[in-house]
């Protein structure tokens, strides 16, 4: 039966591609976007594109690096984003645009927020370099290892390659607020009981 029911299915996607076949040679010659495309996926790059709808994975910054768009899907937004559209496609493209940026704002807004717990941690963690409480190497790992917990966040929220959310400039920063704060006389203001929670934090982090 399992036998049967797999031939059934090989036949029916064998079925599939001679329709798609057939389709695209009975049609014109295939356009210039479906170049080193299949024809199953020129037929579905030209479904789209000839739709002139917009989809919404074709906000602006598509191309970005780290993009988790198919070669198809950046076929599409190229063609489209190049092609004129009527006023009424226009509009709605513009009002998807719209919505995409407020998305893509908001997440940043999100990220940016989450990223205020991890500044205070760097900057204590080299403050307690800085003032002998922690050694360099645990000092050193530790912020690698919150720096890969942001990038992990940055995934999460669909921000992967935004320019405008460098992890390794914020970390910079914040070791250097955490520098600044050591030569102004902090590690003199250090309690037995901070430099404490410093080692535990550093230790809690390193597992």
């Amino acid at each position: 039966m399992f036998y049967l029911a797999r031939s059934s299915a090989c036949a029916l996607s064998a079925m599939i591609f001679i329709i798609a076949l057939t389709s695209l040679s009975s049609a014109e010659t295939p356009p210039d976007y479906c170049i080193d495309f299949s024809p199953e996926s020129c037929l579905r790059i030209k479904a789209v594109v000839e739709s002139k709808v917009l989809p919404a994975y074709c906000a602006p910054g598509f191309a970005l690096v780290g993009t988790t768009l198919t070669h198809e899907q950046l076929r599409i937004c190229y063609v489209l984003t190049k092609e004129p559209l009527s006023p009424e496609e226009q509009a709605f493209s513009d009002r998807l645009e719209k919505k995409q940026n407020q998305i893509i704002e908001d997440a940043r807004a999100m990220v940016k927020e989450s990223w205020e717990n991890y500044r205070i941690q760097i900057e204590m963690i080299e403050i307690g370099y800085k003032c002998d409480v922690i050694d360099k190497f645990p000092a050193d790992a530790t912020i690698q290892k919150i720096q890969s917990t942001m990038r992990y966040g940055l995934a999460r929220a669909g921000l992967s390659g935004d320019p405008t959310m460098s992890v390794e400039d914020f970390a910079k920063e914040a070791i250097q607020a955490g520098k600044d704060a050591a030569e102004q006389g902090a590690c003199t203001r250090l309690t037995a009981a901070e430099r404490g929670r410093l080692r535990s934090m550093v230790s809690d982090l390193m597992r």
